[in-house]
């Protein structure tokens, strides 16, 4: 292990409780579900969905519009444009990686990727769907996307708002870039990334940005380690008391 990596340790130690790796290397794959298992069909049809402008009720906007994997997953703006025209108040996230989040929304209030998809396809301003039954209807119609659904979900009743969050999010989990420069700086390789950068992530530490962003993807929380208070997730801060970032 990198002599910074063991420094950047010290300055994360938490109580023996609550051990655990605070920055970790990219995992090649993320969680899967055991209620949404990973299968080839599935992942197909998420991507095909994912590009289709019908999820949309003017069928001119799809998922890419807003998190345009070209773009690195998002569409460069300060605040989106759905569907009915309606400016979010955020901007887009990135998908890339997404799938390692344990709660979604700034407040958390989607405890999986799927029911926050769930949520963005009926969202007035994003997708723009009134109800499920429009989306769903306008699927079933379609009779690629009937056989398609039917494939992956056999059952009574294949086309639903459920299945098409939990095909989209298939296909979202593949969403992944591991083993880049910095993966391999954690792993011990103190060149995978420049002076500069190293220097920059040790005041990272120790200004105190990595009391709320850590982990894998630098977002945070981990389950069990934060506090919710107010709209969104935050951890108690200053977290080190009496060190030298306290009084910044």
């Amino acid at each position: 292990m990198s002599r910074i990596l063991l420094v950047i340790l010290a300055f994360l130690s938490v109580t023996a409780a609550h051990a655990f790796e605070p920055f970790q290397p990219l995992p090649e794959q993320p969680p899967i579900p055991s209620g949404n298992p990973q299968t080839d069909a599935k992942v197909s049809l998420g991507r095909q969905l994912f590009f289709d402008p019908r999820l949309s009720l003017t069928g001119k906007v799809t998922c890419n519009s807003c998190h345009n994997l070209a773009l690195g997953g998002e569409d460069g703006r300060s605040f989106s444009k759905g569907a009915l025209g309606m400016v979010t108040t955020r901007s887009t996230p990135t998908l890339w990686n997404v799938a390692f989040q344990t709660v979604y929304f700034w407040d958390g209030r989607a405890p999986s990727l799927e029911a926050a998809i769930a949520e963005h396809l009926l969202s007035p301003a994003i997708m723009g769907m009134p109800n499920p039954e429009t989306l769903t209807g306008r699927l079933f119609a379609i009779e690629g996307y009937r056989a398609q659904f039917e494939a992956v979900f056999p059952g009574k009743e294949a086309v639903t708002r459920d299945h098409v969050a939990m095909a989209l999010a298939s296909y979202i989990r593949t969403l992944v870039t591991p083993d880049g420069p910095f993966d391999q700086f954690l792993r011990g390789d103190e060149q995978a990334i420049s002076q500069a950068a190293r220097r920059g992530f040790k005041r990272y530490i120790e200004t105190g940005c990595a009391s709320c962003h850590f982990w894998v993807n630098f977002s945070g929380p981990v389950p069990g380690l934060a506090f919710k208070m107010g709209e969104g997730f935050y951890e108690l801060f200053p977290n080190y008391v009496g060190t030298e970032y306290d009084e910044r």
